[in-house]
C-alpha cells in the first residue's frame, strides 16, 4: 500500500493538467473525484496486503468470510451512493467500507500475528502516517503547482515532481 500511495502521489498532482491535455478540461471529474478515487486506491491496496497476510498464514477461512461480507455491504452501499451523490459517491461510499473493512482485517492480522494491542497499532500507524503524507503532499502540489498548458510543461511539472518525490523518500 506504501507503493500505491507513492505512485497516487504524481497521479493527483499531475492528473487534472493530463486529462485537459488529452482530452479537455472539461472531461475532469475535479479534484475532489480524484481525490477520492486516489484515497479509495489506497485503501484497497492496504486491504489487499491485509489479505494476503492473512491467507498466507493460513487464514483462508477468514479472509473468505470477511470478502463475502464486504461485498454484501459495499455493493448496496455504492448503488445507493450514486444515485444519491452521483460519480462522487461509487468512491467515496468504497473509502468508507475500506475503512471499517482495514479495521477488521487488522485485529484478525494482529491476532494471527500474535501482536499484542500496542504493537499492531504501532504496526497499523507507522504505514498509516506513510499513505496519508504521500496524499496530502500529492493534493497540495495538485493545488499549488501551476497548471501545464502543453505536454512539454507536463513533462516538466512531472520531472519537478519526480525530482521532489525522490528528495523526500
Amino acid at each position: 500500500s506504501l507503493v500505491v500511495a507513492a505512485g497516487l502521489r504524481p497521479l493527483l498532482a499531475l492528473n487534472q493538467d493530463f486529462t485537459a491535455l488529452w482530452i479537455g478540461q472539461a472531461n475532469f471529474g475535479g479534484l475532489a473525484l480524484n481525490t477520492v478515487l486516489c484515497a479509495a486506491a489506497i485503501l484497497a491496496a492496504r486491504e489487499v496486503v491485509l489479505m494476503v497476510v492473512l491467507t498466507s498464514s493460513g487464514a483462508i477461512r477468514t479472509v473468505a468470510w470477511i470478502n463475502i461480507a464486504e461485498v454484501a455491504i459495499r455493493l448496496p452501499l455504492m448503488y445507493l451512493a450514486l444515485r444519491a451523490l452521483g460519480s462522487i459517491g461509487v468512491p467515496t461510499s468504497s473509502v468508507i467500507v475500506s475503512t471499517g473493512f482495514l479495521i477488521v482485517y487488522a485485529r484478525f492480522t494482529n491476532r494471527r500475528l500474535q501482536l499484542d494491542c500496542e504493537e499492531g497499532r504501532r504496526f497499523q500507524f507507522r504505514g498509516s502516517i506513510s499513505i496519508v503524507a504521500s496524499f496530502a503532499l500529492g493534493t497540495a502540489e495538485a493545488l499549488a503547482l501551476p497548471h501545464a498548458a502543453t505536454w512539454a510543461g507536463l513533462v516538466a511539472k512531472g520531472a519537478l515532481i519526480g525530482v521532489a518525490h525522490l528528495g523526500l523518500t
